[in-house]
């Protein structure tokens, strides 16, 4: 409730209609007005925290110069400072269109470039981003150099591992086709892997209660070093969440951690919340929370995930269920080998190898069947429906599941009465 009031408030800053939430939190909690108060003040909050960053400052103008952009989609940005000087001014800027060389701009947090604006658009000459710590880009470059036996798969590990992206448009394109673009990247799997890697080494030398804790700070000293990467610090959020529930032996609600990640990331950057990437991979993991099950799993991701890629892409692969059965493992498998190449060259340099081999086979001959996608596109109004409708269903089949296993405890007490008797 509470994260839901604070993305409102966000959104409210650009969408005045949104206020009428306001109401919506209040309703619930007439009898009950202090209750209603943390998500009024998160509401609030959420609706101050956008206007520090867009609703201060002055206007921005058209001239040539240095600017601080948030490219949170491709080719689509604000402006939140210009340079004069040498000196910083905050701006106030609607969304632009920025583009290199003609090109929509890949999605970047806060970079540095030096450009013209027009209008709505910004043309970028050069560009100075966060590429994260150089010593570990370059020391983990150097060793992928000696252990991997392919420039592709040096590529690859080198974009999963530091988000440098380096692969031959024809790879990619075929990952993209497929619906397995998510492994490009570092996401939440490639961090989650990480994050068992670390755990299983450390349970060897230290007690168990303080392993999940240890291995979440690895995984903060990792999104540092690539540069506080949005995908990065989302996944080590839940992760620390998580550790500190199990370090305290607290019962904890998956779904209730989604949340609370969702607070915080938007708490550090507002300006995500125009991010697809983070739509999709919330969504995504709702969906892995809501249905158990490896099979329910990657379906409900598949669900939950529908609506926000045809809002932003407007087409959805086909294949994305059955090959996400087989490209998770075989991906899980290589990051595994991979990381014990770095420590143990011989055998796993060439086990990784032969997984790469197997994983990028496994895409191209899928791309080469040419289904046709999905294609459809949709607004935000059918995405909240589509989401309320889940939801409904979700939660009635969650009441109807609570109110059978009721029964059968009844069922079971009445037996239990029956035989004492």
């Amino acid at each position: 409730m509470i994260a839901l009031a604070f993305l409102g408030g966000l959104l409210s800053f650009l969408q005045p209609i949104l206020w009428v939430g306001l109401l919506a939190l209040i309703l619930p909690f007439v009898r009950k007005p202090a209750y209603a108060l943390p998500p009024v003040i998160f509401f609030l909050l959420g609706f101050l925290r956008m206007y520090s960053i867009l609703g201060t400052g002055t206007a921005l103008k058209d001239g040539k110069g240095w600017y601080a952009v948030s490219i949170y989609d491709w080719g689509r940005g604000r402006v939140l400072y210009t340079y004069v000087k040498g000196k910083a001014i905050k701006v106030r800027s609607g969304e632009v269109t920025v583009l290199a060389g003609g090109r929509p701009v890949f999605p970047r947090d806060e970079v540095l470039v030096r450009g013209e604006v027009r209008g709505d658009t910004l043309e970028v000459w050069e560009a100075y981003y966060k590429r994260g710590t150089r010593w570990f880009y370059e020391g983990l470059s150097r060793m992928l150099l000696d252990r991997t036996l392919s420039e592709d798969q040096y590529n690859f590990a080198l974009s999963v591992l530091t988000g440098v992206k380096g692969l031959r448009w024809e790879v990619k394109r075929a990952f993209y086709e497929t619906g397995t673009g998510h492994v490009l990247a570092i996401s939440g799997l490639h961090v989650g892997i990480l994050f068992l890697a670390v755990a299983l080494l450390l349970r060897f030398v230290l007690p168990g209660a303080y392993v999940p804790l240890i291995a979440s700070a690895f995984v903060w000293a990792y999104a540092y070093a690539v540069g506080f990467l949005p995908s990065v610090v989302r996944a080590a959020t839940m992760l620390t969440l998580f550790s500190l529930a199990s370090l305290l032996s607290r019962p904890v609600k998956p779904l209730n951690v989604l949340a609370v990640s969702l607070l915080l990331s938007l708490l550090f950057r507002p300006l995500w919340v125009f991010s697809p990437s983070l739509w999709l991979s919330y969504s995504a993991v709702a969906g892995l929370f809501s249905l158990r099950g490896k099979l329910g799993a990657v379906f409900g991701a598949s669900l939950f995930s529908l609506p926000f890629a045809l809002k932003y892409f407007g087409k959805y692969a086909l294949l994305y269920v059955p090959l996400n059965l087989l490209v998770v493992p075989l991906m899980t498998a290589f990051m595994y080998a991979q990381l014990l190449a770095l420590l143990l060259p011989y055998p796993f340099t060439h086990s990784a190898a032969l997984l790469y081999d197997l994983l990028e086979g496994t895409i191209v001959r899928a791309a080469s069947l040419h289904l046709p996608a999905l294609h459809y596109s949709i607004g935000w109004p059918a995405v909240l429906g589509y989401v309320l409708l889940l939801s409904t269903l979700l939660l009635c089949r969650r009441f109807v599941g609570a109110k059978g296993k009721a029964e059968e405890r009844l069922t079971a007490l009445q037996n239990t009465a029956g035989g004492e008797r």
